[in-house]
């Protein structure tokens, strides 16, 4: 297995009092989000990505916490309505609005397209 030293580009989301939901960029217009709990907030942030032609492909669940997995369903029809379809949601745990039930960070769930987290369990969980 070769190493990458390439990085994805992340935008990092402030979200509730005390999380994160990142952005990644993991191929040229591809985007996948990871715990976007708050989706008025990282709605606001992807309005500009997406109006550039980028497409959201994922949303990972680190963890089955409301407040990293509780936004999952409102993402998608959110997206939905930008007219992206087909966004899969990957998570850790059998909550509403996860489509592949993964082990929490399995690396099997990740596209092997993005480089940050394809190596080992990088983001397992977002906080401060």
């Amino acid at each position: 297995m070769s190493s990458s030293t390439s990085t994805a580009p992340v935008t990092i989301v402030p979200i509730l009092e005390d999380n994160f939901c990142y952005v990644v960029e993991y191929e040229r217009n591809k985007l996948a989000l990871f715990d976007p709990a708050d989706p008025p907030l990282v709605q606001a942030s992807l309005e500009e990505l997406l109006s550039g032609g980028k497409a959201v492909t994922h949303v990972f669940a680190t963890h089955h916490h409301w407040d990293h997995s509780g936004g999952n369903d409102a993402m998608v029809e959110w997206l939905k309505g930008k007219g992206q379809e087909g966004v899969v949601v990957v998570g850790g745990g059998e909550k509403k609005g996860v489509h592949r039930l993964r082990e929490v960070c399995d690396v099997a769930s990740i596209p092997n397209s993005l480089p940050v987290f394809s190596q080992k369990r990088t983001l397992c969980r977002a906080r401060r």
